[in-house]
């Protein structure tokens, strides 16, 4: 897989086991299953996270979360009111947290999206 060699480390699937990076999934021979090419930019897909459903989320490198089931479909994205770090969903839980950055006149903050509504949370 090609992803390790750009530093994105690969997720495991307990959906079905497949090995997930940022834009594509791969079966464990490692052969392609999908990669998800709609992105708007050229920015390409972070480090994602995994739900127990199959859902893959991961964060584009400026501020727009996307959601893709398990077969490489979008499911929907969110744009962001400011930058996040990588998303972190509880595979048992219906949400998704963004940490953001603090900076001098701004404090660090923990961004909640639940996944089913696609509603933002602060």
């Amino acid at each position: 897989m090609e992803g390790a060699a750009r530093g994105i480390s690969p997720k495991v699937s307990a959906f079905d086991g497949s090995w997930h990076r940022g834009d594509s999934a791969y079966s464990l021979d490692g052969s392609l299953l999908w990669q998800f090419v709609d992105l708007p930019t050229a920015t390409g897909l972070r480090e994602p996270s995994l739900a127990a459903d199959g859902s893959h989320y991961a964060i584009n490198s400026g501020n727009t979360l996307y959601a893709i089931d398990p077969f490489g479909a979008e499911e929907y994205h969110a744009t962001l009111d400011e930058f996040v770090g990588l998303p972190d969903v509880d595979p048992s839980e219906p949400q998704v947290l963004l940490s953001t950055n603090g900076t001098q006149t701004h404090p660090s903050a923990l961004k909640a999206v639940s996944a089913p509504e696609r509603h933002i949370h602060l």
